[in-house]
């Protein structure tokens, strides 16, 4: 007579029904950028979710003529666990830069080495305005890169992530084919460059991916069949 001698491997899932269970295990972020408010933040806010972020009063102002928040929706939107054992993000953090440009590095700069104080974040995400000229931009970036050099050579590593408000795939390669100086300087940094559509997505997926493996792996969670077609 056969007799089993392994229990069968049977798994299963609960549905989480609420967006405040947001799990563990995913790379936390920090988003720096302009959200069109007259003043900077003194402060970094700490979100856990959408509803936080979009509160005129404790979060970053409310949706109009904020150029952040579309980001920030769209990476709650994505790291929303739909089931009991996904991976999760627990919060992130945003530095609001107010009604700043490229046209200095400084606000960037001093906002990314204020973030050092969060020691958890692994992941930085820029955001830019779309008035920002493509020389201004890969200038911050150049600075923000030698940053995060200091920051490996220290035992902190960093991954960094940039973006324009509503520049395609297209407008953000010219990032890359300026003149000989700028494509120079832009090839010599080690920062993704993702276009506006869905940015806040595709960070999340990248948080919410293990270190073992690609992004491109995994299946976004809220991104329909056709969306980026």
């Amino acid at each position: 007579m056969a007799m089993i001698n392994e229990t069968p491997k049977i798994k299963v899932h609960k549905e989480d029904s609420t967006s405040l269970q947001n799990g563990e295990g995913g790379e936390v972020p920090i988003f720096i950028g302009a959200t069109g408010k007259e003043s900077p933040s003194t402060e970094i806010y700490e979100f856990k979710n959408y509803k936080e972020a979009s509160s005129e009063t404790k979060g970053i102002g409310l949706p109009a003529n904020n150029y952040m928040l579309p980001v920030l929706q769209d990476f709650f939107d994505e790291t929303l666990k739909l089931v009991s054992d996904d991976i999760g993000v627990p919060h992130i953090y945003v530095k609001d830069l107010g009604n700043a440009t490229a046209s200095t590095a400084a606000p960037w700069i001093n906002a990314k080495k204020d973030s050092r104080r969060k020691l958890e974040v692994q992941v930085e995400a820029y955001i830019f305005k779309s008035t920002d000229t493509l020389d201004k931009i890969v200038d911050v970036l150049v600075t923000i890169a030698e940053s995060l050099k200091e920051d490996t050579l220290k035992g902190r590593p960093r991954i960094a992530y940039a973006t324009v408000q509503g520049w395609t795939d297209a407008q953000m390669k010219t990032l890359t084919q300026g003149t000989e100086e700028i494509t120079k300087k832009i090839r010599d940094i080690d920062i993704g460059l993702i276009e506006w559509n869905k940015f806040g997505k595709h960070l999340a997926r990248i948080c919410l991916t293990p270190y073992y493996d690609e992004p491109g792996y995994y299946q976004f969670r809220s991104v329909k069949e056709g969306e980026f077609s």
